[in-house]
């Protein structure tokens, strides 16, 4: 806690594997961010201009697959359902378990398809 900002902050002590947190509102990715579900972990990359957007599973089921995606592809979306962007048929996953778009000029995570969250989460 800062008190002169009066603002929480939150910091990963390099113990470990990494701090993760719940998506719960649109959080605007970053390059290397890493997103995790389930038993799988992606990381999403940038092109310099925000333009093209590639995901790259670092573990889980799709462990090593790549998928690149640009700005009218969104919005991309992630689960179990037939017309998912990128789809798992893994029974532990929502049928959409998040959705990436396209806003204002930045790429935003949404937990569940933005209305209605996922089940499990995405951290």
């Amino acid at each position: 806690y800062n008190k002169e900002e009066d603002d929480y902050y939150l910091k990963d002590l390099n113990d470990g594997t990494g701090t993760f947190i719940k998506i719960d509102k649109p959080l605007i990715l970053k390059h290397c961010f890493i997103i995790s579900f389930g038993d799988s972990h992606m990381v999403i990359q940038f092109s310099d201009t925000k333009a093209k957007m590639t995901i790259k599973f670092l573990e889980g089921p799709k462990s090593d697959s790549s998928y690149n995606f640009v700005i009218k592809d969104s919005p991309v979306t992630i689960g179990r359902m037939e017309n998912c962007s990128i789809r798992f048929k893994n029974n532990t996953l929502s049928r959409q378990q998040c959705k990436i778009e396209y806003r204002n000029g930045e790429w935003m995570l949404l937990d569940g398809d933005g209305a209605k969250h996922s089940t499990n989460g995405t951290w």
